[in-house]
């Protein structure tokens, strides 16, 4: 009987797991590009690359944008780069290391190093013969150019620090020393001032430092959130956005309410302001600080963002508030752009025309009209002008290419080149199908569905993904943010060895609107998403390459609190899950967030955010789980992992975990996602093979 029953089981092991199309750590082999910058007048391009856990650093240069690397890091030390900029000239790049704006001089140490690492400032020359020379400079966060490319300020120990860099003996010096932080750091045109933010916690305010004075100026300061400084091209005023100051009775941002906001315009010499637009009716316009959150053009048009018209889009206006202009048309949204400062139009990618992918755009500030500069099957994020008529340069994926950098001439019917990255394997690569089903309460619901690899007429086990934010999009083709390039060729992954996988685009993310991620009762107002997971469960039931017994649901962050709700609520439908770093008590996150405050709660506000989280229902929980997280995270605190897995093994629930000593939450080493990606992958073959006995 036993014999019979272990030849049983090792029959479902072999049809969980057929022949592998490729080794997991395959999977997780490619090279992803982004931070995209450029230098217009000069024509050169810079970014970043991870692969492997190796970051670089690469230029490229008119005429022929062959790529050259400046500096690579070897090692998966989970050091990472950011503030990535380039001189006006082109010939020097500077750019931050181990630094994270949300953790100010605490840099992450993955490797449970002795001597934790420091933030650290690069910064590249362009030598003789074309080759830059890179060297670390200070120690700190944020580096910014001055225009002129002489002088480099960033922040270090709570202060603002300054060098010239065309005096090769130049030292170091405190430049601003505050008596609150500094968040922000931002040149004049001119080179002569800086504008600042003084992050205060329940405010903040925007001031200017001008040359050779002894005190910062503010701008019009009131008790209220002022941020995005933005200089006007003579270097006489500045625009900044303003947000109502923290009250003792907000709830945490974590809800994503909309907040109203107001556009300010200052003159520098009198620091006297005035709003030039608000955003109507009590529901606000800003959402996001993706795409271009506030800009001035060469023109004198300000650019900023809203989504007062139901769909964040960019606007332009003039200064004195006339001549409000949208700078896209119809049912989509904009979450990356950039000025072109010889045409006076702004680059932007978004889903305008196709719901399901961003292409790229060129809209005129005076008159709004757009015009398609990319489409098609592939992805493209983050346009930038290369100057002087070259035409423009992007990030640009596939669903069989990961991110790589693309450079588009001007010249009419010109297409796209791509300068870097490869194609994947084709038997890693399952294209993705876009697939739209409704939720019980109408709602209309998108989501890539991977096909397995099968047999015709056999029924497969299956996966739904769920993405974390809650603001974000999956795609039909690898993502912009390297989090979700992973979790997407895992997903292909699985595809190719057997999965049914559906990536589902739930309610409370983007590109669908705001009433979309705006939908009544979500997140800790009420967990309405968990009506699209039960949408997902039936739709893939009724398929019949689907094993209605063997669906199961994984996701991380707010993916991972959506995981651990499925099999709190639903464990009649969800056989097994896994769970990475999610949020698993909503009354407790205020609490437990590394680096913020508790948020007042009154006895109503408990109950409600304790039951629209997964801990309400533990009761119910039966199904099994691999909850995975990293114990130095500073956006979903370990304790909400510990607390959920005490719970569940006091009442007996199959627990597995994964602790990853050290990590953050977006998990900086590539050796951390090859450990979840081989737990996971081991994990679900065992579970869902007991459930198929």
């Amino acid at each position: 009987m036993l014999l019979r029953r272990g030849l049983a089981l090792a029959a479902l092991l072999v049809a969980v797991q057929p022949a592998a199309a490729g080794d997991i750590a395959a999977a997780l082999a490619f090279e992803h590009a982004q931070d995209l910058v450029a230098a217009p007048a000069s024509g050169r391009i810079a970014w970043t690359t991870n692969e492997l856990g190796t970051r670089a650093v690469w230029t490229a240069a008119s005429p022929d944008y062959t790529p050259q690397r400046i500096v690579a890091f070897e090692g998966d030390d989970g050091a990472a780069l950011a503030d990535l900029a380039l001189s006006a000239d082109g010939r020097i790049v500077v750019f931050s290391r181990n630094a994270d704006a949300g953790r100010p001089g605490r840099p992450v140490n993955v490797e449970s190093r002795v001597q934790p690492p420091a933030e650290k400032i690069w910064l590249a020359r362009l030598g003789a013969g074309g080759a830059f020379h890179a060297e670390v400079i200070a120690q700190g966060t944020q580096p910014v150019l001055a225009p002129d490319g002489g002088a480099l300020v960033w922040l270090a120990a709570g202060a603002v620090q300054h060098r010239r860099l065309d005096e090769p003996k130049a030292s170091t010096r405190v430049l601003i020393e505050a008596t609150a932080r500094i968040a922000r750091v931002v040149f004049s045109p001119d080179g002569r001032s800086l504008a600042v933010v003084s992050a205060r916690g329940a405010h903040s305010l925007v001031g200017v430092l001008a040359p050779d004075t002894p005190a910062i100026r503010w701008l019009a300061p009131d008790l209220s959130r002022d941020d995005f400084p933005a200089w006007s091209p003579d270097s006489t005023r500045v625009a900044f956005l303003r947000f109502p100051g923290r009250r003792f009775a907000d709830r945490f941002p974590m809800i994503l309410e909309v907040e109203p906001f107001s556009l300010w315009v200052a003159d520098v010499r009198s620091a006297a302001a005035r709003a030039i637009w608000s955003s109507p009716g009590a529901d606000g316009g800003y959402a996001q600080e993706t795409g271009l959150p506030l800009a001035w053009s060469a023109g004198g048009r300000i650019v900023f963002q809203s989504e007062h018209d139901g769909w964040l889009r960019p606007w332009a206006i003039d200064p004195d508030g006339r001549n409000l202009v949208a700078l896209s048309q119809g049912p989509c949204e904009t979450d990356a752009a950039s000025l072109d400062p010889d045409t006076e139009r702004l680059l932007h990618a978004g889903n305008c025309g196709d719901p399901a992918r961003r292409h790229v755009w060129q809209s005129d500030l005076a008159t709004g009209r757009m015009t398609a500069l990319t489409s098609g099957s592939g992805i493209e994020w983050q346009p930038v002008a290369l100057g002087s008529g070259r035409g423009v340069a992007f990030l640009v994926s596939t669903a069989a290419e990961p991110f790589g950098v693309a450079v588009q001439p001007a010249a009419p019917g010109a297409g796209p080149r791509r300068i870097s990255g490869a194609a994947r394997a084709a038997e890693l690569t399952v294209p993705p199908q876009e697939v739209a089903f409704r939720a019980d309460d109408g709602l209309e619901l998108h989501a890539q569905l991977f096909p397995a690899r099968a047999r015709t007429g056999e029924r497969r086990p299956a996966l739904v993904f769920v993405h974390g934010g809650p603001h974000r999009q999956m795609l039909p083709g690898w993502h912009p943010m390297r989090y979700y390039s992973i979790t997407y060729a895992l997903n292909q992954y699985f595809a190719a060895n057997g999965y049914v996988v559906l990536a589902l685009n739930f309610r409370s993310g983007v590109g669908y609107g705001r009433d979309f991620r705006q939908a009544p009762g979500r997140g800790a107002l009420g967990a309405s998403e968990h009506r699209d997971l039960l949408a997902a469960a039936a739709w893939l039931r009724a398929r019949p390459d689907v094993d209605p017994a063997r669906i199961a649901i994984w996701g991380g962050s707010y993916g991972g609190l959506l995981t651990a709700l499925a099999l709190a609520r639903s464990s009649d439908l969800f056989a097994a899950g896994v769970d990475l770093h999610g949020v698993h008590d909503w009354s407790q996150y205020g609490f437990s967030q590394v680096g913020l405050n508790p948020w007042p709660l009154d006895a109503g506000e408990q109950r409600m955010l304790h039951a629209a989280s997964p801990v309400a229902d533990v009761n119910g929980w039966r199904s099994p789980v691999l909850v995975v997280t990293g114990d130095d995270d500073s956006a979903v605190n370990v304790r909400q992992s510990v607390d959920l897995v005490a719970r569940l093994r006091e009442r007996g629930v199959a627990v597995e975990t994964l602790l990853l000593p050290d990590e953050e939450h977006d998990l900086r080493r590539h050796a951390s996602w090859l450990a979840v990606a081989r737990a996971m992958e081991d994990f679900l073959r065992r579970r869902l093979a007991a459930r198929g006995e």
